[in-house]
C-alpha cells in the first residue's frame, strides 16, 4: 500500500479537519444508515474488478435479478464487498447496474448494499494511477467525458487516416488502434485528471453516500477488516470519517494550495478499513484475542471481509471460514483476471453456506 503524496510529509491538522468533517457530517444532511437487524436473507460477494458478466451470472442464479435484469430477489440483502473497479473492464457497468437495483430493491422489501473498497478510494481521491496495473485502458475510456472522448478520437483518425467504426457506448470493446492510442494517452496527467473528474461527477456522489462498514443482525461486513483500534469506533462514526478523508484527500491532491494536508485515521492505513489483511494472512493462533475483542468492541459475532483473495481454485464452506466461524474471507477471485472463480456467501437464518457456480457462457 503507498500512501498518496499530499500524506506522506504531513502533520495533523485539527481544528481545520474537524471543521471539514462536521460539514459533511450526517447533522448537516441526512443520515446514511449503516445496521439492519432481523434480516433472514443475505447474499454476500467479495471483489468484482470490472467483471459484470460473472457478477450478473452470480445474482441471476442466486435469484436476486431475473432474465431482463430487474431486481426478483424479495426481501434479500445483497451486500458487495466493495473494489467493483480496476483490474477488469466494465466497473461503469456494474455501477450503472447496482444503482439501478438499490432502487428497486426496497420496493420489494430488500437491500443492495454497496461498499467502498481501496480501489473505489484510490480511484475517488485520484490516485489510481500511483498504483501500476490498477486502472485498465478499457476501464479508462468508459469513465472519460464523452464529448472529450470522442473530440480526441475523431483529432487521431484524422491525422493517421485510420478508419474503424467505434460505438456509441463507451463501455464498448475498442478497436485495437484506439486501444494503443488510449493505452499511451492514459499515461499523460491531462487525460488522468480527465478521468478522476468525469467519475467523481458521474459516480462520486452516488458512491460517496456509500459506507464502508455495515453489521446485518449480528455480522460485520467491510472490505478489508477492523483493527482493534477503531473497533471503538461506532459504525456510524467509521462510515462519516472514511467518506470524508476521500473528500479531503481529493481536495488536497486538486488543490493543494488551499487545502490542508492532513494524517488520516483509515484511508491509506494498512489498519484501516481498507487495507487491513492481517485476519487473512495471519495465523489464527495468533490474532484469536484480537478477534475476539474487536468484535466485542463492534457488538457483533462475525465478521466478513474481501480484499485478500484466496489462492485456491476450489472452495468450500471450510476454505472461507476462519476463527471457528468467527471471521469470512470472501474474495474468491470473481474477475478473469484471477481465473473467475465465481463464489457468494449465503445466509439464511443464522446458517452460513458457500454457492459456487462455473459460467459456462463465458467459455
Amino acid at each position: 500500500m503507498k500512501l498518496p503524496e499530499g500524506l506522506k510529509r504531513t502533520c495533523f491538522l485539527p481544528f481545520i479537519l474537524l471543521f471539514l468533517l462536521l460539514i459533511h457530517s450526517p447533522l448537516f444532511g441526512a443520515v446514511i444508515p449503516c445496521e439492519w437487524s432481523g434480516i433472514d436473507k443475505i447474499v454476500a460477494v467479495g471483489d468484482i474488478h470490472g467483471d459484470y458478466d460473472n457478477l450478473v451470472f452470480i445474482l441471476q442464479k442466486n435469484g436476486l435479478i431475473d432474465g431482463d435484469l430487474r431486481w426478483s430477489g424479495e426481501k434479500t440483502h445483497f451486500v458487495q464487498l466493495g473494489d467493483i473497479m480496476d483490474r477488469g473492464p466494465d466497473a461503469r457497468k456494474v455501477f450503472d447496474l447496482l444503482m439501478r437495483l438499490e432502487k428497486e430493491a426496497p420496493l420489494c422489501g430488500g437491500r443492495v448494499h454497496v461498499l467502498l473498497g481501496n480501489h473505489e478510494e484510490s480511484n475517488l481521491t485520484g490516485n489510481a494511477f500511483d498504483y501500476p496495473g490498477y486502472v485498465k485502458v478499457e476501464q479508462f475510456v468508459s469513465f472519460l467525458p464523452d464529448d472529450y472522448r470522442r473530440n480526441e478520437e475523431t483529432s487521431f483518425l484524422k491525422k493517421t487516416g485510420e478508419v474503424v467504426v467505434r460505438s456509441s457506448d463507451p463501455s464498448s470493446s475498442l478497436p485495437e488502434v484506439l486501444r494503443d492510442f488510449w493505452s499511451k494517452k492514459m499515461k499523460e496527467r491531462g487525460p488522468q485528471n480527465k478521468y478522476f473528474e468525469n467519475i467523481y461527477r458521474k459516480y462520486g456522489k452516488w458512491l460517496l453516500t456509500k459506507n464502508v462498514i455495515i453489521q446485518i443482525n449480528e455480522i460485520v461486513f467491510v472490505h478489508g477488516g477492523v483493527s482493534e483500534r477503531l473497533s471503538t469506533w461506532d459504525l456510524s462514526r467509521l462510515n462519516d470519517v472514511a467518506r470524508n478523508e476521500i473528500r479531503i484527500i481529493r481536495r488536497s491532491r486538486f488543490d493543494p494550495e488551499s487545502f490542508p494536508r492532513f494524517r488520516p485515521e483509515i484511508a491509506y492505513r494498512d489498519d484501516g478499513l481498507y487495507w487491513h489483511r492481517e485476519y487473512v494472512l495471519n495465523g489464527e493462533e495468533t490474532l484469536n484475542m484480537d478477534l475476539t475483542r474487536v468484535l466485542k468492541n463492534l457488538g457483533a459475532s462475525v465478521m466478513v471481509v474481501g480484499h485478500t483473495t484466496l489462492k485456491k481454485e476450489s472452495l468450500t464452506l471450510e476454505d472461507v471460514q476462519r476463527y471457528d466461524g468467527r471471521l469470512y474471507a470472501i474474495d474468491t477471485g470473481i474477475g478473469k483476471t484471477y481465473g473467475s472463480r465465481i463464489y457468494a456467501l449465503l445466509y439464511n437464518r443464522g446458517e452460513f453456506s458457500l454457492w459456487g457456480g462455473k459460467n459456462e457462457s463465458l467459455e
